[in-house]
């Protein structure tokens, strides 16, 4: 997982990705990212109709890795971006790279069926989008889309990981949350 350098990501859609999954992310960024209880939560997605060297992330519609067992949908670095604010402790994981991907493997069967789910869409579109901000997986007993559960919204904890964490506060407090490991 990987947090954008700044509060902006810049999408872009490959051409393959089917409609109502674009229709999906789209209304995630702009309804669960965008705006949070009528107020700008700090960040800003951007839908862009070209691949350029200012996209933060790319959705892609292809079986990126195959054979490896990768999950129906993930998002990830894309090969040799660029990576920057490491977490300290000898890994880049939490740290920001631009070009990220958002992947979804069109042969998967959990895809197909979510596909034509409405509810589904909606909660891969909030939890795959909130993986560009830095938002990690949560525990199954929380009611966000940030778990595996299927609630198509974000709860309490990851708007606080929104509001704490973009945009970024100059000088960086001690006390920021964990969560904003793009800063730590």
């Amino acid at each position: 997982m990987c947090t954008p350098e700044d509060e902006v990501n810049r999408f872009y859609f490959d051409g393959a990705v089917p409609t109502v999954l674009r229709i999906a992310l789209t209304n995630a960024i702009s309804g669960d990212y965008d705006v949070i209880d009528g107020t700008n939560s700090g960040v800003e997605g951007i839908v862009v109709t070209s691949l350029t060297s200012t996209t933060e992330v790319r959705v892609r519609y292809v079986d990126l890795l195959p054979g490896t067992g990768a999950p129906w949908a993930f998002q990830t670095c894309a090969a040799g971006a660029v990576h920057g604010h490491g977490n300290g402790v000898g890994d880049d994981e939490y740290a920001f790279c631009g070009l990220q991907y958002i992947v979804f493997k069109p042969q998967a069967t959990k895809l197909q069926e979510c596909l034509a789910d409405a509810g589904c869409l909606a909660w891969i579109g909030c939890h795959e989008v909130g993986h560009t901000y830095g938002i990690s997986h949560a525990a199954a007993s929380r009611e966000t889309c940030t778990n595996y559960e299927e609630f198509p919204f974000l709860d309490d904890h990851d708007e606080q990981h929104l509001e704490d964490c973009f945009p970024k506060p100059t000088p960086v407090p001690d006390d920021l949350t964990s969560s904003c490991r793009d800063y730590v």
